[in-house]
């Protein structure tokens, strides 16, 4: 198994975490995954993807409920997300959707090879 691809560096809960950009295979969409810096654990997924609702290319959406409360402030203290714009229904819970900022979006392009 090939070592995942680390963009940037997040304080999630407990756990210094490096950022992992993938894309959603059914809709290409930018999921993010946080591993542990040092060890390489999977720690959580950031993103949600929730294929019926309708978002821009700059955007994702953030699982900021259960596990993954205090996701979307993490986020923001790094500056991955620069806006947060409508809640989204995920189920019983309530995501958010979110504009990435423009310098983190080509760094995980990058990583992902698209640039």
């Amino acid at each position: 198994m090939s070592e995942p691809t680390r963009v940037g560096r997040v304080v999630f809960k407990d756990w210094v975490c490096e950022i992992v950009p993938h894309r959603y295979a059914n809709n290409g969409r930018l999921a993010l995954r946080l591993i542990e810096w040092q060890s390489g654990e999977p720690i959580a997924t950031a993103t949600v993807n929730v294929p019926d609702v309708d978002i821009e290319d700059d955007e994702i959406i953030v699982k900021d409920y259960n596990e993954n409360e205090g996701m979307l402030d993490a986020l923001k203290r790094v500056m991955v997300i620069e806006d947060v714009t409508v809640p989204c229904s995920v189920g019983y819970a309530i995501a958010h959707i979110a504009v990435v900022n423009d310098a983190a979006l080509e760094r995980f392009k990058k990583r992902l090879g698209e640039t």
